[in-house]
């Protein structure tokens, strides 16, 4: 019964994208990339640009490993370190 799924799982996301990505077969999860459309290209968040200027003009980093890892924090103090001094 665990397997009897006749309903398609859509992944928003690059099949290459998915770690373990040949466990999932492709007759139960269709990866169909991120869901973008023409809006995203003209579409500005000024929350995101009070963000970016943040830095004054030096270059910004962005290290995410989404919502389920956000506490490992031994991997973002490994990004500083290794961007620290730029």
């Amino acid at each position: 019964m665990v397997y009897n799924n006749p309903t398609p799982t859509y992944v928003y996301a690059f099949r290459s994208f998915q770690l373990g990505n040949e466990a999932f077969s492709d007759e139960q999860f269709k990866f169909i990339a991120p869901s973008l459309d023409g809006r995203a290209a003209h579409a500005r968040d000024s929350r995101l640009d009070d963000e970016l200027n943040k830095g004054g003009g030096r270059p910004v980093i962005y290290a995410s490993l989404g919502m389920i890892f956000d506490t490992f924090m031994s991997f973002y103090r490994a990004v500083v370190a290794a961007f620290g001094g730029q």
